[in-house]
């Protein structure tokens, strides 16, 4: 990190601009960040000010901006369902099962409000970073099986269709 102090009426952008053509002459990629309502004009005057007029190792962004640049060769994220398609993914996992093998939950299975529930565990979990397999230490060896049951179905429901997602993409 550098201190830059200078007189008011010197231009910081070309001091800022010289610092960032020593820095890319390192091997070194500079991002200018600009405000929102200046970044054209920013732009337009660090280019004005660059030797060679132009730089793919100086890039001038907003600061909003910035997360897209370093996550930029990252793999896209993937995405999550909404609580919708989190319910159907839901809905489909216990149509699968006979009431049978639930132990506790057979007899509610399709029932929205349980649904609704196991959505809100979902959601727990996942912001708590838990995975089903911490259910393991609940006290209730019914409602545990249940709710493993579920989950693991629900899982194995996702990782195919994740599967087909991605045979779908190679034809």
């Amino acid at each position: 990190m550098k201190l830059l102090y200078t007189d008011i009426r010197t231009s910081l952008t070309e001091i800022l601009t010289r610092e960032a053509e020593e820095l890319v002459a390192a091997g070194k990629r500079v991002f200018y960040i600009a405000p929102n309502s200046l970044s054209f004009e920013k732009e337009r005057a660090v280019l004005e000010c660059l030797s060679q007029q132009a730089s793919f190792a100086i890039t001038v962004t907003r600061f909003a901006q910035m997360a897209r640049y370093l996550i930029l060769n990252d793999s896209p994220a993937k995405t999550s369902l909404d609580d919708i398609g989190l319910g159907m993914a839901f809905y489909r996992c216990l149509a699968e099962l006979a009431p049978k093998d639930l132990r506790v939950y057979g007899a509610i299975k399709q029932d929205p409000q349980f649904i609704q529930q196991l959505i809100e565990l979902y959601h727990e979990m996942t912001k708590a970073q838990m995975s089903f397999l911490d259910l393991e230490s609940l006290t209730d060896e019914d409602k545990r099986a249940d709710l493993l049951l579920i989950l693991r179905k629900l899982l194995l429901i996702s990782i195919k269709a994740s599967w087909l997602r991605e045979v779908s993409c190679l034809n």
